[in-house]
């Protein structure tokens, strides 16, 4: 297993986030004005991000955004590929399970990624 990881800037972080918005609302068929009103923001707030108007959001936003977009967390915008992430499916059974399950496993994922060294 390739544990080796970048570290992106604060700018190219940003940029990740926008060009995976962009590419969610696509394969979504969804129309960024549409989904910031349902999110509870001006029509133009989606817009201006992925144009590059707007150098970033806040996290709330980022969240409310991904909450219209049935998406688990505005974490998945961070993945290089946030479409066949499974990440995207670890965040979706975050949600469902209890504080106890959930310490059970991240210490199962925890060994079974150290046996990989």
């Amino acid at each position: 297993m390739n544990n080796s990881k970048t570290q992106l800037s604060d700018a190219e972080m940003w940029e990740r986030r926008r060009k995976n918005l962009k590419a969610i609302l696509g394969f979504k068929d969804r129309v960024a004005a549409k989904v910031s009103v349902e999110a509870g923001f001006s029509k133009n707030t989606i817009g201006k991000f992925t144009r590059g108007e707007t150098y970033s959001l806040n996290w709330s936003t980022l969240e409310a955004i991904c909450k219209v977009l049935d998406l688990p967390s505005a974490a998945v915008l961070d993945n290089e590929n946030p479409l066949t992430s499974p990440k995207n499916d670890i965040y979706s059974l975050m949600k469902e399970i209890t504080d106890d399950e959930a310490r059970i496993v991240f210490e199962a994922a925890k060994s079974a990624l150290s046996k990989d060294k």
